[in-house]
């Protein structure tokens, strides 16, 4: 156990990076970097617990007023589940078996089955804290609701218990396409955008839980149908959420086989990933070989070419080249287009019976609430936010290439906007399609993204700029831990935040003033980009490698 105890310590020090904040100061890294990744991680960890306490909140109210007690819950299994396959399925198998410490692991007198088992537990800790997020709030809500002492004492268990067949599914499929990917010539490629169409389909699917007709609550029938339904979509989306809902309630025979459905896939994982630990770590690092080489194709891949178009060529590689980096920055326009295409959808669709009368009185608002919500969506985050942490240690040769700051941070901002206009382009000729809006709606629908996304571009470079972090062991401390990414995002929901004036206005005065939104990103567009050039340039001259 004292083995077992010490290795799970390194681990977590290792990937919280525990030793490079204590030696920040010998590394000559500067302290408020580090405090900005601190803080960045404490204010995610806080906003993910009073996000998902409203959520679970509001459904367990719902749940309780139409008598479905656990509606909450219900919500809570399924997504918080989700949230841990998800997230721990990217960087499963590089923590598993894929280890930086392989040799110094083997060098020790410890058995491979401390060894596996210290990972694989260090590896469990993330996906117990995004299984918290959800179900301990809801927890809490149901006891609150309806306090018993043994449903509280058999929820802890389930909640114990819950993530481990989720997190051994994770690692199991990380496993097989790590090791499908390994010999392949674009193996980061093709598992960030193996991961990438996962994500859309979980996201794609997650639209449709719970969504239907709620209708005119006149009756507690009618509350406790769609409560139902809500319910019944939990639970069919999550296959082991019936079970862990009826072990929540006090079902010993529930909760037994819960616990064996949990334990046993996860015990049979670490007994065989100890007799494969060696194996799978001594071969990962096998790489792709090109057999074939051509000295002509090489050649013509060096033709001269403009120094931007060079530059985001870089940074396209770097994206493609970094699963965390890629995974992170892409969610944001693939969130952004399902917003705008389901919201269009859906409002043109079913928008009379969600608001039932009212909805003809602010259909022609509809146009403004999309603008502002792409406003929103795409500038979530942007690649520019990290874009200079992820240049790392080999910073000095950008610095060392001959074209001036202006083109560097030129090049930067164009390969944001380059990544999002695809899904920019879609979303708008959707939205069109479906709300059929006048010409100077339709304009704006397809112009104020585009703005926005230029806008936030310049945001999240100017704030890169001024906090940057370089010095990084592993990208996901660089694209993760900084004040970049979050401080973006803040300014993002303050921009957001004021675009709901105009929908407001429209409402009351029954003019559709999405133009304005457009001329009001155009402004704030503006005043970035100067700041970008006059700021901007002067913070990334003083950044040294």
């Amino acid at each position: 156990m004292k083995q077992f105890l010490t290795l799970l310590k390194v681990d977590l020090i290792n990937s919280l990076s525990i030793n490079t904040t204590r030696n920040s100061k010998k590394r000559n890294v500067k302290g408020t970097q580090k405090k900005s990744g601190k803080a960045g991680i404490i204010f995610f960890i806080v906003f993910m617990y009073v996000l998902m306490s409203f959520y679970t909140f509001s459904l367990t109210a719902t749940g309780v007023a139409s008598g479905v007690n656990d509606l909450g819950l219900a919500f809570a299994s399924a997504i918080g589940l989700l949230m841990v396959l998800v997230f721990t399925f990217s960087n499963a198998y590089a923590v598993l078996f894929k280890s930086k410490d392989y040799e110094l692991l083997m060098s020790l007198p410890v058995k491979t089955s401390l060894v596996i088992a210290s990972k694989l537990t260090a590896c469990s800790l993330l996906g117990y804290l995004y299984f918290s997020f959800t179900f301990i709030p809801a927890l809490i809500f149901y006891q609150i609701f309806n306090f018993d002492i043994v449903v509280l004492l058999c929820g802890i268990l389930v909640f114990l218990f819950g993530p481990l067949l989720v997190l051994t599914l994770s690692a199991f499929l990380s496993l097989i396409i790590g090791r499908l990917t390994a010999k392949l010539k674009y193996k980061n490629a093709i598992t960030s955008i193996f991961f990438l169409l996962f994500m859309i389909v979980i996201m794609v699917v997650s639209f449709k839980i719970g969504y239907g007709n709620p209708g005119a609550y006149d009756d507690a029938n009618a509350m406790y149908e769609h409560a139902m339904d809500m319910r019944n979509s939990f639970c069919n989306y999550n296959p082991l959420s019936e079970m862990m809902l009826n072990a929540v309630n006090g079902d010993l025979l529930n909760l037994c086989l819960f616990a064996l459905i949990s334990i046993l896939p996860f015990a049979l994982f670490l007994f065989v990933g100890a007799k494969l630990f060696v194996k799978l770590n001594a071969t990962s690092k096998d790489g792709y070989k090109d057999k074939n080489f051509n000295l002509n194709k090489e050649s013509a891949k060096t033709k001269a070419t403009s120094p931007v178009k060079a530059l985001i060529g870089k940074e396209f590689k770097t994206f493609i080249g970094t699963p965390v980096y890629l995974t992170n920055v892409a969610l944001s326009p693939i969130m952004g287009a399902i917003i705008i295409i389901a919201g269009s959808y859906f409002l043109s669709r079913n928008g009379s019976q969600m608001f039932g009368d009212d909805f003809e009185s602010i259909k022609f608002a509809i146009p403004t609430i999309l603008i502002a919500a792409s406003a929103w969506a795409f500038g979530i985050s942007p690649a520019t936010a990290v874009s200079i942490n992820m240049e790392g240690r080999k910073f000095w040769l950008l610095k060392s290439l001959p074209v001036d700051d202006k083109t560097i941070l030129l090049s930067k901002v164009l390969f944001n906007l380059v990544l999002y206009l695809p899904f920019i382009i879609i979303s708008s000729i959707f939205s069109i399609i479906f709300l059929k809006p006048g010409v100077v709606d339709a304009i704006c629908l397809f112009l104020s993204p585009i703005i926005y996304t230029l806008t936030f571009g310049f945001v999240g470079l100017l704030l890169n700029t001024r906090f940057y972090n370089i010095d990084w062991d592993n990208p996901t401390q660089a694209v993760k831990q900084g004040a970049g990414m979050l401080l973006t995002m803040l300014i993002d929901m303050g921009i957001s935040f004021t675009l709901v004036i105009p929908i407001v206005l429209t409402i009351i005065f029954g003019v559709s003033l999405g133009f304005v939104t457009v001329i009001f990103g155009l402004l704030v567009c503006v005043l970035f980009g100067f700041l970008l050039v006059k700021i901007g340039t002067k913070n990334f001259a003083k950044i040294t490698a």
